[in-house]
């Protein structure tokens, strides 16, 4: 995909066959319109219960994604914004944040303007439903959608020339090949008509765009819950073989911990039992973080050479001498496959540096485990770093708030210890007090002070034994 080329979804493979096409060109197909007259208005009010949950959620990626967009309807106006809409996950985001920023608009102004998107369908290599999926969404949101079929730099010129568009709201995150030097606001190349790209989730990874449509419960393609994580054309995608179970079936899309391999599913090597439901042969996975120890995410050797999942540990003491000394003697006792390809110990009290520690581990590893140290009992000491790192509010889980009543130590671990980052899930394990406490790929661990510290430890063993597969 050249520079010039406007990117729906999150790669170029994804936008071969649906990118912008045309209107009216000699060079292109009839244009299709499948427009909200179908049917009345009915998407306003579920516009703005979407908008008030995402200021809810004090998500500052959220809170950041909804205010480009509104900023380009207030720069270029509601009939000059176009949302590229091709079914992904990536673009059913940005067409939902286009929703919210709309109703925001038209309250604000006391207008009734309709959101407008473009599809671009190709019948040979269009995934079954997706053309479905498009109508019956802009359907139920009352959206003016135009279906096309050729070439989207004519298209596009088209849509500027006759349709007075002069912004595309497109699904492109920064480690996309095409969205690496991309911002919010980006415009078109110099052989391209003027228009501007406009990049909401520009800095959002895999978990966000999935934390996103889960928390605003907003619906998707049928396949992400099939173990399918990126999706283009008929002839080259294929589920995610990171998601297949023991028994052969795959999770869902948003279970993916390993964000670098999102698009394994693309991979001719890995899919190659698999029949393609839709898509083309490209590279295995996107471009990982450096490991630092000379390989690259996911890829770290184990004692027998064969492959393993990689994990870092991070542990924030308030004795940086002797934490991570008791961590690791227990966590040897477990007799786990699994290594510490790194190991970082951060006082307490230097909170912007386990921050920064947590994001970088987390982008290096493909699981991170982060623990109090030996002066500390609960959680206060790491789930405020976790959720910093990631910019989430803390609030209080009803269930470790019930758990430390019930099995509270002698030492009586503080109320603080029960608020974890929005979002985090508690995997329970039986025959365990105590769950795996699990934002994205990072692991919460209580202090090793804790009556829990044992049981904790053993949960996480567990799930990351479930989820790693130590990739033999």
């Amino acid at each position: 995909m050249q520079p010039s080329s406007l990117v729906v979804g999150t790669s170029a493979a994804l936008v071969a066959g649906y990118v912008i096409a045309c209107r009216i060109s000699a060079s292109c197909w009839p244009q299709e319109r499948s427009s909200t007259t179908l049917g009345p208005s009915r998407g306003s009010s579920k516009a703005g219960e979407l908008r008030k949950r995402i200021a809810e959620s004090e998500s500052a990626l959220f809170l950041e994604a909804l205010e480009v967009t509104a900023s380009a309807l207030r720069l270029y106006g509601p009939q000059s914004v176009w949302v590229s809409f091709n079914g992904g996950k990536d673009a059913t985001t940005v067409f939902h944040l286009v929703r919210a920023a709309l109703n925001e608009y038209n309250g604000f102004h006391n207008t009734r303007h309709k959101m407008h998107a473009v599809y671009f369908h190709n019948d040979k290599k269009a995934i079954e439903g997706t053309r479905e999926f498009v109508e019956q969404t802009c359907r139920t949101h009352d959206v003016d959608l135009v279906v096309l079929r050729c070439g989207y730099k004519e298209g596009i010129q088209d849509l500027v020339s006759n349709r007075g568009a002069k912004a595309f709201v497109i699904g492109t995150r920064s480690n996309d090949p095409n969205g690496r030097n991309s911002g919010h606001f980006h415009p078109s190349s110099k052989t391209w008509p003027v228009f501007m790209r406009v990049n909401p989730v520009i800095h959002w990874d895999y978990g966000t765009v999935w934390e996103f449509l889960r928390e605003m419960k907003i619906p998707y393609f049928h396949l992400y819950d099939q173990g399918y994580t990126s999706l283009g054309d008929r002839n080259c995608s294929f589920r995610n073989p990171l998601l297949k179970k023991p028994d052969g079936s795959y999770s869902p899309a948003y279970t993916l911990t390993n964000f670098a391999s999102e698009r394994s599913d693309r991979s001719t090597e890995d899919a190659s039992s698999q029949k393609p439901h839709a898509h083309c042969s490209v590279s295995n996975s996107s471009p990982s973080a450096s490991h630092p120890t000379g390989g690259v995410r996911g890829e770290s050797k184990g004692e027998n050479g064969s492959l393993r999942a990689s994990l870092g540990l991070l542990i924030v003491s308030e004795d940086v001498l002797g934490g991570d000394g008791v961590f690791r003697d227990e966590w040897r006792a477990l007799r786990l496959g699994l290594e510490f390809d790194e190991v970082v110990t951060v006082g307490s009290w230097d909170m912007k540096r386990a921050v920064e520690h947590v994001r970088r581990l987390s982008k290096s590893f493909d699981y991170v485990i982060i623990s109090a140290g030996r002066g500390e009992r609960g959680l206060e000491a790491v789930a405020p770093a976790v959720a910093e790192a990631f910019k989430r509010t803390i609030k209080r889980n009803e269930q470790l708030s019930a758990l430390h009543k019930k099995f509270g130590d002698s030492h009586t671990i503080p109320e603080v210890s029960s608020h974890i980052p929005k979002s985090t899930r508690l995997t329970f394990i039986k025959g365990l007090q105590y769950p795996a406490i699990i934002y994205r790929n990072v692991y919460l661990m209580p202090g090793v002070r804790s009556a829990y510290f044992k049981s904790a430890l053993r949960a996480i063993a567990t799930t990351l034994d479930a989820a790693a597969g130590l990739k033999m």
